[in-house]
């Protein structure tokens, strides 16, 4: 029984601290439909899991620093071969 309401206060803690968390920040390149496009598929997306986000708009090259050196969470989306050159972007 112990057990049993150890894991109960476990799930209720986790589920908490799930709702209060800070949003994601996603960075979109400035002016690119595409982006536009793929921000709007991220917002329903996390949203139907839950998870606030917040998406960023910026240029290119500083998108691609930002979510290289780990300032914001990530990016809308990029060319694959972009991970050859930033290893930390997956």
């Amino acid at each position: 029984m112990k057990k049993v309401a150890l894991l109960v206060v476990f799930f209720v803690y986790s589920c908490s601290t799930a709702y209060s968390q800070e949003p994601l920040r996603f960075a979109r390149i400035t002016n690119t439909p595409d982006q536009m496009v793929g921000s709007e598929i991220l917002k329903l997306a996390y949203k139907r899991l839950g998870i606030p986000i917040v998406i960023v708009e910026m240029p290119g090259k500083r998108a691609l620093v930002e979510s290289s050196e780990g300032r914001i969470d990530g990016e809308v989306h990029r060319i694959f071969r972009v991970g050859k050159d930033y290893p930390t972007l997956i």
